[in-house]
C-alpha cells in the first residue's frame, strides 16, 4: 500500500466546535448546512431573551433603588416621629405641672389675679404651638 492510501483524509480538515455541530456561523452559507437554520433560528431567540433579561434586570435595579430610597425616607419620618413624640411628652408633662401648680394655688387660696391671667395665656401659647 501506497502512503497516500494510509493517510486518512479526514486529517487535512481543520478541527473547530462548529464542525462538530455541522453549524456554519455564515448565515449565508446556511443552504449548505442543514442544521444551521435551526442554529440561526435559536440564535434569534437567544437573542430575544437576553434584551428581555436585560430589560426586566434593569426594572429590578430600577425597583431595587426605589425601594432603597423609600428605605431611607421612611428611617427619616421615623425618627421625626420620634422627635415630635419627644417634645410632645416634654410639652405636655410642663402643662400637667403647670395645672397641678394653678389647682394647688386656687386650694391655698393665694391667687393673684395678674399672675393667674399671665399663666392661662403662657398655657394658651403652649397648646397653640403642640404640632397637630
Amino acid at each position: 500500500m501506497s502512503e497516500k492510501n494510509d493517510r486518512n483524509p479526514l486529517d487535512d480538515i481543520e478541527f473547530t466546535p462548529d464542525l462538530i455541530r455541522g453549524v456554519k456561523k455564515d448565515v449565508s452559507e446556511s443552504h449548505n448546512y442543514p442544521g444551521n437554520s435551526e442554529q440561526v433560528e435559536t440564535d434569534d431567540k437567544s437573542e430575544e431573551v437576553n434584551e428581555v433579561l436585560q430589560v426586566e434586570t434593569a426594572d429590578y435595579q430600577e425597583l431595587f433603588q426605589e425601594i432603597s430610597l423609600l428605605r431611607e425616607k421612611l428611617e427619616q419620618f421615623s425618627q421625626g416621629v420620634e422627635s415630635s413624640y419627644s417634645q410632645l411628652e416634654e410639652k405636655v408633662s410642663g402643662l400637667s405641672n403647670f395645672m397641678l401648680d394653678l389647682q394647688e394655688e386656687r386650694l391655698n387660696g393665694d391667687v393673684d389675679l395678674e399672675s393667674l391671667f399671665g399663666r392661662v395665656k403662657s398655657l394658651e401659647n403652649s397648646l397653640d404651638s403642640l404640632p397637630g
